[in-house]
């Protein structure tokens, strides 16, 4: 995915996370907590390796902007949404 696209999902899937938690739907909270924690991979990916990456109008080296999406603030999401998870 373009860099823009998997922060974009990223912020998306902990919110899925944490929604489906408080609907108490912890099977599809699991779902997305594992494809969360994949996205992160990739994520970060980009990040250390931009070389290559395009974003979504595919201008050869743009990354789009980071949109602020620090590996801080996605580790943060990730805790957040792992937190969530392990109140039930």
């Amino acid at each position: 995915l373009p860099y823009r696209q998997i922060a974009q999902k990223t912020c998306l899937l902990y919110g899925l996370v944490s929604q489906n938690v408080k609907a108490g739907n912890l099977d599809q909270a699991k779902e997305h907590m594992a494809e969360l924690l994949e996205t992160r991979e990739k994520h970060f990916e980009c990040m250390d390796h931009p070389d290559g990456k395009q974003c979504l109008m595919f201008i050869k080296g743009d990354r789009d902007g980071s949109w602020g999406a620090t590996k801080e603030k996605v580790d943060y999401w990730v805790d957040v949404a792992e937190k969530a998870l392990c109140e039930t």
